[in-house]
């Protein structure tokens, strides 16, 4: 039996090759326990990602229980695999964001902001990216609060096209 922190591996054996080109290689010995042979992080394939959104802007689509609304506007750049980005508007004063690609059209990142109200927030998100019938970019999040406010939601953006 797999322990849990090494449950990545079996994931990783069922992704196909073409999308991770490493994975962690998981042995047994010979009483049945599991050690870590090979630690190395997942590879995926960033250009897709990068592609969709390096310095590109989006808006909110939908974020019924956020601060950020149609007037917010998030302006994200991608280097292998890492992501960061700035966002205003609305309630929010200045935010900034910092993350990575987690897999072939998935990210996760950490964002903080300063409200118009002086309230200073941070909180996670997890999220897809899509493409629209339209071709534009579509992100959706789940996401919560880590520190200012508590809760979360789902929320949704789209590309903005100049």
């Amino acid at each position: 039996m797999v322990p849990p922190e090494f449950a990545a591996a079996e994931m990783a054996e069922a992704v196909p090759s073409s999308v991770a080109t490493k994975w962690l290689k998981i042995i047994e010995d010979w009483n049945g326990t599991s050690r870590l042979k090979d630690a190395t992080f997942m590879e995926f394939p960033f250009s897709q990602i990068s592609e969709r959104l390096n310095n590109r802007r989006f808006s909110v689509a939908d974020n019924a229980h956020g601060l950020s609304d149609a007037r917010t506007v998030f302006h994200y750049h991608v280097e292998e695999g890492a992501i960061w980005g700035t966002y205003q508007g609305g309630h929010i004063r200045m935010g900034n964001q910092v993350g990575r690609v987690t897999g072939p059209d998935t990210i996760e990142l950490l964002f903080q902001c300063l409200t118009t109200d002086g309230e200073i927030l941070s909180g996670w998100s997890r999220g897809t990216v899509g493409v629209d019938h339209a071709g534009r970019t579509t992100l959706s999040f789940v996401w919560g609060w880590l520190s200012g406010a508590t809760g979360g939601g789902e929320s949704s953006y789209v590309e903005i096209v100049a």
